[in-house]
């Protein structure tokens, strides 16, 4: 790279978060260390999970020359180094150049971000409040509202026209929840909006107010309005119809997981599309429904979308999934970023279009299918995600993933419980093929069999930086907790360790361990055998006092010359998060 003009090194560098650059680049040679202090930086500190990257952000939010460098930040405080982080850039002094300010998964009080000085960001036009848990409105008059064009934040108090005339200059705005007359309110004052996400749109309250629906269509229209995106609504079909009533000139319409009071009432979208949304180009939707529904109605619908004011005059195809689990109507292309591949479904799809690409969006899959029952045709390009379930992954079984998954961007695999390796040659081959692989959740006793593979413990030493172990229980627990039933007992894993147990010295290299503990020692075993070790998340099943287990783990790591961190969560259980610094 040294050899290539200062103009490709920094179109390179657009390409990659500040925290990369400075982490690859930063002191390799003068002139490179000069280059990263003249380029627009754009940074995210969600990842950051170890002390020499958060030294790295502490180092670039105290830099006055790197401050002003500084267009776009990203903040979150879920771990003890984003703590840090998101007290040290509170002290917004200094980002004179600051365009996009983000505060992403909140998860404590934040009152303090309020005291940040926001008239000093002269250039700040994007302010997203994501995931984040606080009465906003009550604190946006804080904000340079006259200068900002893009807002995300949880909800708004549609009752302060102080607040809502300030809304003037929005062109994007993003609602985590809204009551529908709430949105009706707030359409009035965003004269200027163009795109309109809401991510739940709740309708349990009747209209009220001195003007009707038919007064806001005709003096409250949004005639700038061209995108909208509603992620999750189950009402009244009429109800969205009046607020869509007053965007005419709407281009792209998105309704994500829709359901409406007779499933999907196609005369009724027909008809208002011709009447009112006479320039809609383009109509995603996703309709899923629960094993309850007749697939008899669901495929009645789906009929009805294969007509010519559909598949001709607008090109909007859709295809249908019936499962016993759940059934499902969506568009192509699909939009969710998540998809699920039943095990025994019925499949309707148009043959006739292209469908090399209708799952570029899908990031996260998980499979159930049957191989001896596939009958899709689909490809999934774009995965960073995947869990497969299947009780038996052969040769076969693995073929035939080949060509339905790319595993390049894979990062992060999970094995269900249920699924048992004809041999260790299968898992071998899907690690080989994502060579960005990183995290692998998985049963401990599908695991260990296949670690007599030393091809298989070579990559899985190499590649694998988080490790997450769970035991056998029922499959729907992962559908309800996030993971694949109780996560696995180290305390089993060490009684085995002197005698065939591989699985600690494979993974001698993980950085993040998740599984639970029974006792004491078995801290002490971890925090002695896992050298790299700067995170684990334990689900405590033991009658010992969590605070004794606390000051216990405290006591090893002294011992051991290291500093630990502990965070105890009360959720489903007992949750110790333990922070290692070496």
């Amino acid at each position: 790279m040294d050899a290539l003009p200062n103009e490709i090194l920094i179109e390179c560098f657009s390409y990659l978060d500040a925290l990369d650059i400075f982490y690859s680049f930063d002191g390799v040679n003068s002139r490179f260390s000069k280059l990263i202090c003249d380029i627009p930086l754009y940074i995210d500190f969600h990842l950051i999970s170890t002390a020499k990257y958060c030294q790295i952000c502490l180092k670039l939010l105290s830099d006055p020359e790197i401050k002003r460098q500084i267009y776009s930040l990203k903040l979150t405080n879920q771990n003890i180094y984003q703590q840090q982080i998101v007290k040290s850039a509170s002290q917004i002094d200094g980002f004179v150049h600051l365009r996009s300010l983000c505060f992403f998964n909140i998860n404590v009080d934040i009152k303090t971000l309020w005291n940040i000085n926001f008239s000093t960001l002269s250039q700040l036009i994007s302010f997203h409040m994501i995931d984040s848990f606080d009465n906003l409105y009550e604190n946006l008059h804080t904000l340079p509202m006259s200068q900002i064009q893009n807002l995300t934040v949880p909800t708004l108090d549609a009752s302060n026209d102080c607040l809502l005339n300030t809304f003037t200059t929005l062109t994007s705005l993003t609602l985590s929840n809204c009551l529908f007359t709430v949105l009706h309110r707030i359409l009035k004052y965003t004269t200027n909006l163009k795109h309109l996400q809401i991510n739940r749109l709740s309708t349990h309250m009747l209209f009220s107010g001195n003007e009707t629906i038919d007064d806001l269509v005709k003096n409250n229209p949004l005639n700038f309005l061209k995108h909208l995106t509603i992620n999750s609504y189950n009402d009244e079909f009429i109800i969205l119809a009046n607020i869509l009533k007053r965007m005419p000139n709407l281009t792209m319409l998105t309704l994500i997981d829709y359901e409406d009071e007779k499933l999907f009432n196609v005369d009724q979208w027909q008809c208002l599309i011709r009447s009112s949304l006479t320039k809609l180009q383009t109509f995603n939707f996703t309709c899923e429904y629960s094993d309850f529904t007749d697939h008899n109605e669901i495929q009645t619908i789906f009929q009805q979308l294969q007509t010519d004011f559909w598949l001709n005059e607008h090109q909007w195809y859709t295809d249908c999934i019936l499962s016993d689990k759940f059934s499902t109507i969506y568009t192509i292309p699909y939009s969710y970023t998540s998809y699920t591949l039943p095990s025994f479904p019925d499949t309707y799809f148009n043959q006739t279009i292209d469908r090399s690409n209708p799952f570029t969006k899908v990031e996260h899959l998980e499979i159930h299918l049957n191989p001896l029952m596939y009958q899709y045709s689909c490809y999934f390009p774009y995965l960073t995600s995947i869990k497969i379930s299947q009780l038996c992954l052969d040769e076969n079984y693995f073929n035939l993933l080949k060509t339905i998954v790319n595993f390049t961007n894979i990062n992060n695999l999970s094995i269900a419980s249920n699924c048992k390796f004809e041999q260790p040659l299968i898992l071998l081959e899907i690690v080989k093929q994502s060579s960005n692989l990183s995290t692998l959740s998985i049963h401990h006793d599908t695991l260990l069999p296949l670690l007599v593979d030393d091809q298989l413990c070579a990559y899985l030493s190499k590649m694998i930086k988080k490790l997450v172990l769970f035991t056998n229980k029922n499959y729907e627990d992962f559908e309800i907790y996030g993971y694949e039933g109780d996560l696995y007992s180290i305390d089993d894993s060490i009684k085995d360790l002197y005698q065939t147990n591989k699985l600690w010295t494979v993974f001698e290299n993980i950085e993040q361990l998740e599984c639970t503990i029974q006792h004491q020692k078995s801290i002490r075993f971890v925090l002695e055998s896992l050298p790299k070790l700067s995170h684990i998340n334990l689900t405590l099943q033991t009658q010992d006092c969590p605070t004794e287990l606390v000051s216990f783990a405290e006591h090893i790591a002294l011992r051991l010359g290291m500093k630990i961190d502990v965070e105890m969560v009360l959720e489903i259980g007992i949750n110790l998060s333990i922070w290692i610094h070496r």
